[in-house]
């Protein structure tokens, strides 16, 4: 999987230096200017944090953690020696940042492992997700509270006592002890999934079986638990009274599976065929939070954060409010990409400079990978930064084939042509790796796009209102009712779409190498296209054409 991973970030840098090279900007390697570095001097930081990651997981067993560390300094010793000579220095810059990526990736890699005993034992804990029903089980994550493992996930599989009912009492955050010998993850027998490196991954150490009478609830003991595990326990708590009053709110049952995924980011509400429904249609984006929905949230707080008469307060205010949300929603990688990247752009629009690049894009990919270098590996984070990449590197070249004058003089051609074009570059970025992860590839997400990013916006802004103002009788009523028609109408032309012939090309086995062939062959469309277009610029002297 880590060799593969690095065909992925190899086509990436690929996509990035054939879209500079594109622009009149030479190599990073030229000898006599740094184009690359003077202007987006963290992507190529970014990319070989990413490959110095994945082959310090790769490599795990086999290199040491002492010798990156050693290379490491070494190469950090030398860049500092070498600041007369710009380009020797600015390679060993990015070599020391791959040893940093190798050093990462090796001791996350070895710190997603504990040492579980082969007896059953006691243990404490609290649950950490909401439990959910799997034939005669019931699933939940534990955060473990005492002994050596706590602060560790574990996930477990409670047989459930259909006579007694109990349970039935287990709830998101309550506490419980339970007897169980824990095993570290494994894969299910009939399925190509690396469902146990996903666990591991995930911050999920082991799984275990408990019987019906082997566990009983018990007050958590939270002190030896870490600061930040206590806030996120808590919000927990607040996402659920939220996700509560919007249940009483709103009394059908689809409804409220989709308002609660796109607005808190809780999918256990989600059937089957919704799910299949949102997945043929290419509209799934929208059932994960992502920087749609932070960017629509930001909009709206923007208009209540008095940016205008006070910017430095207003914009300060604003950005510890998308932060809450986040933490709110559980700071899942791409809800965390999403608030980096307006955190950043917020900070820099207050400088005059251009708000989006791929400077932002390199910056929110560092921290989080600085932060926890297994993000890597995550499906979210992938498709997220690989979305945003493919938009703020070809959005500009693609823009001129409807003029930006003719744009300007209509607003309604400028709104669904800017729509149309972020749609197909998102979906031209996300593509392949869709295909390689799902094995399905939706045909019509441009077209679903119109009505549901549209939509969403509504659905937002409309939840908000209702989470705000819903214990209002009448208004919270009528909130829900409009609410209600609005995700009605959305599900219903989803469904439309869903049966059409060849809506989805679906049973689609790819592997890695191929995905980077996909990718190459893409960006070659891409590029030819932007040359086409430009030469059409240039010939059309000036005058409109569309």
């Amino acid at each position: 999987m880590s060799v593969s991973l690095l065909f992925f970030c190899l086509i990436c840098l690929n996509i990035f230096c054939r879209c500079c090279r594109f622009v009149n900007f030479d190599y990073f390697c030229n000898m006599q200017n740094i184009h690359i570095f003077e202007r987006y001097p963290l992507l190529p930081v970014a990319l070989f944090l990413i490959i110095g990651i994945l082959s310090g997981v790769g490599l795990v067993g086999i290199v040491v953690q002492g010798l990156w560390i050693v290379m490491l300094a070494v190469s950090v010793l030398f860049a500092v020696f070498a600041v007369r000579f710009r380009i020797m220095q600015t390679v060993l810059i990015l070599v020391s940042v791959f040893f940093l990526g190798c050093f990462l990736g090796n001791r996350a890699e070895q710190g997603k492992h504990a040492e579980l005993s082969d007896d059953t034992l006691y243990y404490k804990g609290v649950v950490k997700t909401e439990p959910k029903v799997h034939g005669k089980t019931i699933r939940f994550d534990v955060l473990l509270t005492e002994g050596e493992l706590a602060g560790r996930c574990v996930r477990l599989s409670v047989l459930r006592d259909t006579i007694g009912g109990n349970y039935k009492s287990l709830k998101l955050n309550c506490g419980i002890a339970f007897k169980t010998c824990l095993k570290e993850p494994s894969n299910f027998t009939d399925s190509n999934f690396d469902y146990a490196d996903y666990l591991l991954n995930h911050g999920i150490i082991a799984q275990g079986f408990v019987y019906y009478d082997n566990w009983k609830l018990e007050k958590p003991d939270l002190q030896h638990l870490p600061l930040i595990d206590r806030a996120q326990l808590n919000a927990h708590v607040v996402r659920r009274n939220i996700l509560d009053n919007l249940k009483v709110s709103i009394f059908e049952e689809d409804v409220y599976a989709i308002i609660a995924a796109m607005v808190m980011g809780d999918k256990s509400a989600l059937t089957k065929e919704m799910r299949n429904t949102y997945s043929l249609t290419g509209a799934s984006h929208v059932l994960a939070l992502s920087g749609l929905h932070l960017g629509i949230i930001y909009a709206l707080l923007s208009f209540v954060s008095f940016r205008r008469r006070f910017k430095y307060f207003g914009s300060t205010l604003l950005i510890c409010a998308i932060w809450a949300y986040a933490f709110l929603v559980g700071m899942m990688p791409s809800v965390v990409r999403a608030t980096l990247m307006l955190s950043i752009m917020t900070f820099v629009g207050l400088s005059g400079r251009a708000p989006l690049s791929l400077n932002v894009l390199s910056l929110a990919a560092i921290v989080m990978l600085l932060f926890n270098p297994l993000n890597i590996y995550d499906v979210g984070f992938q498709l997220s930064f690989l979305a945003v990449a493919f938009i703020v590197s070809f959005h500009k070249h693609v823009n001129p084939l409807v003029p930006v004058e003719y744009q300007q003089r209509h607003r309604l051609v400028r709104w669904l042509w800017q729509l149309a074009l972020v749609s197909f570059l998102a979906q031209m970025g996300t593509m392949p790796i869709v295909a390689y992860y799902f094995g399905n590839i939706p045909l019509l997400a441009l077209i679903s796009n119109f009505v549901v990013i549209p939509c969403t916006t509504v659905i937002l802004y409309l939840s908000v209102a209702l989470v705000l103002f819903g214990f209002v009788p009448l208004f919270g009523q009528a909130i829900g009712i409009v609410l209600s028609f609005v995700v009605s109408v959305q599900n219903g032309f989803l469904a439309m779409l869903s049966v059409l012939p060849y809506a989805s090309i679906q049973d689609v086995d790819i592997n890695m190498m191929q995905v980077v062939v996909s990718y190459s062959i893409i960006v070659c469309l891409l590029l030819a296209s932007i040359i086409a277009i430009k030469h059409k610029c240039q010939k059309s002297d000036g005058r409109y054409w569309v």
